[in-house]
């Protein structure tokens, strides 16, 4: 299908446009991202690629250790014959977990070094149990993108998803800055799911250039 390539991604499609906004994105600049998901191989790839000449940072979601964890139950169980088809990863981190092992050949835990990650951290309160910080943004020096696309394969290659790229203003900075500080290195993404991640080294420390 045409999922095999990014050479395959239709004409108009968001993920294409984001690619363009990474791609003008002067070098040695910082790119800020919010995700709601980061399970989509093609954006890690895409990541990985532009990490090596931008400064990226991304704070992510929060993934509950039990979904984690049911996972890789179910995984097991089809390891031992007891599921007839194999389990997909669709949550941030199993995604990202995967990544890694499937490409450890290929040094991914460069991915680590290319990018600082941290997870939101999200309060358990208000009418029901659980809240999410459903926002997706990708910023750059010269565009944000924002809308109801995330960087998950099923917004690429099954749902109906729509994104707007327009001129940032230094407001957009400032918020995702203060966000990110308010997370401190307590929420790296290392520190929160360690044990999930262990395939990869502690990511070195990094500041984002902008200071409020």
């Amino acid at each position: 299908g045409w999922d095999s390539s990014p050479a395959d991604i239709p004409e108009g499609h968001p993920f294409r446009a984001i690619v363009k906004v990474f791609d003008e994105s002067p070098e040695d600049s910082d790119i800020y991202i919010k995700a709601y998901h980061l399970s989509d191989a093609l954006a890690l790839d895409l990541i990985l690629h532009y990490g090596v000449s931008r400064n990226i940072f991304a704070i992510l979601d929060y993934v509950d250790h039990g979904v984690i964890a049911a996972y890789e139950e179910r995984k097991a169980l089809y390891a031992q014959g007891q599921l007839r088809y194999e389990p997909y990863p669709t949550d941030s981190i199993s995604k990202i977990k995967a990544f890694l092992k499937k490409h450890e050949s290929r040094n991914s835990c460069t991915l680590f070094q290319r990018i600082e990650i941290r997870v939101a951290d999200m309060p358990h309160s208000g009418c029901t149990p659980k809240s999410s910080m459903h926002e997706n943004m990708i910023l750059t020096d010269n565009h944000i993108v924002v809308g109801s696309y995330n960087l998950s394969a099923y917004a690429r290659c099954k749902n109906w998803e729509s994104i707007r790229v327009v001129q940032p203003v230094e407001k957009d900075k400032e918020e995702f800055v203060k966000h990110w500080d308010n997370l401190g290195k307590k929420r790296e993404i290392t520190n929160v799911y360690g044990k999930h991640l262990e395939l990869c080294q502690p990511p070195p420390a990094k500041k984002p250039k902008y200071e409020v």
